[in-house]
């Protein structure tokens, strides 16, 4: 028998020598023994966060293949759900149940979930094609752009075991294929003039026209990973024009919007995202949400966020030595488009534990306060093409993204 244990521990961290167990021949066949365990205490990774939309991913339905790993080979293969057509239902696993007739040659096991495999699925098949096929940012996003649909996937060796009356045992996380940023509000640190700080500016009043994702990856790989050639970041440095929908004449595809970008046009007079900072500087979307986008992790560069500010203004003291004169206030002018228009463009991200080198998958971070100054503001958007030296540094809250296992229950 098998006992596979569902805990914290990657791909990287399995051993690659996988043997069958002791005294078993690779041509044979034999029970294992597959469920989902508590001894970890992170079965269902449960901790409170907030997530625009739905705060738990939810283990919907999936497959579990049975492969050999020399040969990409699947050997055998189940579906888990909730319905009667389902080989195991997630309640099943979580208690514990037996799989009979394994090839004792399967000495990995794979875990898709929340995907529509569109591949062969029997044995005989080829794993590896399955692995590679891919999804988009619209499949990981439920109806409110949140994170209950995002697709799940796990690996584990299978090796010698030294539990008692276990042959052989895996280790496995199930994770989400996406991280998430999440942005809360924005504001102007400085939204009024202090004459203790006579040499400052203040932008004393602001609207945001959109917020956009750039470098970034619309589709992937559904076991993760962006190595794929044929998969390449979608990139737009410098050029205003491009930071709209096609509609409009941009580059950002229409269905696009809500997974990558939000546009706000007309401006609203209600407060929500869109209007006129209010008195401290401050705007925010409306019926406390957030901006959020779930994003498929790259391994060499961080998304970038793009703001799009108009009607900009600000003041400043002409005599910055004392604070003594009047202050002046202006429009921001941007000298390509004439109008007070101007970009925020956010490049590097620190957390508790440093500065953040890359997006990694099942990860939410959420940016609460996004604090800007004068200084920050650019007549184009993402200026520098990923050049830090002048960039926008944000604080950000690492949170886990959970998946919960659901129990369900098939009927007749």
């Amino acid at each position: 028998m098998l006992l596979a244990i569902f805990t914290g521990c990657s791909k990287d961290e399995i051993n690659d020598g996988v043997t069958p167990g002791p005294g078993v021949e690779a041509e044979g066949v034999g029970d294992v023994y597959l469920r989902f365990t508590e001894d970890s205490g992170v079965t269902s990774r449960a901790e409170s966060v907030e997530v625009s939309g739905g705060l738990l991913v939810n283990f919907q339905s999936g497959m579990i293949f049975f492969v050999d790993n020399t040969t990409d080979v699947i050997e055998k293969s189940f579906t888990i759900g909730s319905g009667v057509e389902a080989d195991y239902t997630l309640m099943q696993l979580t208690e514990g149940t037996i799989f009979t007739a394994i090839p004792n040659n399967a000495n990995v096991v794979y875990i898709l979930a929340n995907h529509e495999i569109q591949g062969n699925t029997d044995p005989g098949s080829d794993m590896k094609a399955i692995l590679a096929e891919t999804t988009d940012l619209s499949e990981q996003a439920d109806d409110n752009f949140g994170v209950s649909n995002v697709s799940l996937a796990g690996f584990g060796g299978l090796v010698n075991s030294t539990r008692q009356g276990v042959s052989r045992e895996a280790v496995v996380n199930v994770d989400p294929v996406v991280g998430r940023i999440e942005l809360f509000q924005v504001r102007s640190e400085y939204p009024a003039l202090d004459p203790a700080a006579p040499a400052q500016y203040a932008v004393t009043s602001f609207k945001i026209a959109g917020v956009f994702i750039n470098n970034f990856y619309y589709e992937a790989p559904v076991y993760g990973g962006l190595d794929n050639a044929g998969v390449q970041p979608f990139n737009f440095y410098g050029v205003p024009a491009e930071y709209d929908s096609k509609s409009n004449g941009g580059e950002y595809e229409d269905s696009w919007e809500k997974y990558v970008y939000d546009l706000y046009s007309p401006f609203s007079a209600t407060g929500s995202a869109g209007a006129l900072a209010d008195a401290n500087g401050v705007v925010k979307p409306a019926d406390n949400k957030v901006w959020g986008y779930n994003l498929f992790p790259n391994p060499s560069s961080l998304p970038r966020i793009v703001l799009h500010l108009k009607d900009v203004e600000y003041a400043y003291y002409t005599d910055p030595t004392d604070g003594s004169s009047a202050p002046v206030t202006g429009d921001f002018v941007n000298s390509t488009t004439g109008d007070a228009t101007a970009y925020l463009t956010v490049k590097t991200y620190t957390a508790s534990s440093g500065i953040i080198e890359k997006l990694s998958a099942g990860n939410i971070y959420k940016i609460s306060d996004l604090k800007f100054r004068y200084e920050h503001l650019t007549e184009v958007p993402d200026p520098d093409g990923g050049d830090e030296d002048d960039d926008l540094n944000v604080w950000v809250q690492i949170k886990l993204m959970n998946w919960q296992a659901v129990e369900v229950e098939g009927g007749f």
